[in-house]
């Protein structure tokens, strides 16, 4: 029973990442946002951390609107910190969003306060990190400062 539930489970993740690709490669981001959001935080994750290009795009289009958003901060920074500015300026914006959101509401009870530092520690190397491409550092900046 485990392992059919197991792999249900994968197959219905494979979907939902199919699907909010499907939109990101229509051009239709909304939609791709919205198929993330029904997916779940767990599949944004996982379309975050994909060798994928596209793939990437569409997690990081839902990753504003799903649910538990700020866990996805992490993945959000290391597409930040990456070679493809394609993905990275993109990504510190969904980061810079969720981080605003963060600063006017009080954060869900499941959130450290160790974990805003470490994010905000993030944002503030690659703002800090002359490599980055100039609209990446403003835009991490703008996290940092949202997540003090």
């Amino acid at each position: 029973m485990a392992w059919s539930s197991l792999l249900l489970a994968a197959v219905l993740s494979n979907a939902s990442i199919t699907t909010m690709k499907a939109a990101i490669e229509r051009g239709d981001v909304d939609e791709a946002s919205r198929q993330g959001v029904l997916a779940g935080p767990a599949i944004v994750q996982a379309a975050l951390e994909s060798p994928d290009r596209t793939t990437v795009l569409a997690g990081i289009a839902a990753a504003p609107r799903v649910e538990d958003r700020a866990e996805l901060l992490e993945s959000l920074a290391t597409i930040a910190r990456g070679p493809d500015r394609r993905t990275a300026i993109p990504a510190v914006r969904a980061a810079a969003q969720i981080a605003r959101e963060l600063a006017h509401h009080e954060p869900a009870d499941d959130i450290a306060d160790a974990d805003i530092v470490a994010w905000r520690d993030r944002f503030s190397d690659i703002a800090l990190d002359g490599a980055r491409w100039i609209e990446v550092r403003v835009l991490a900046i703008d996290t940092a400062v949202y997540l003090e």
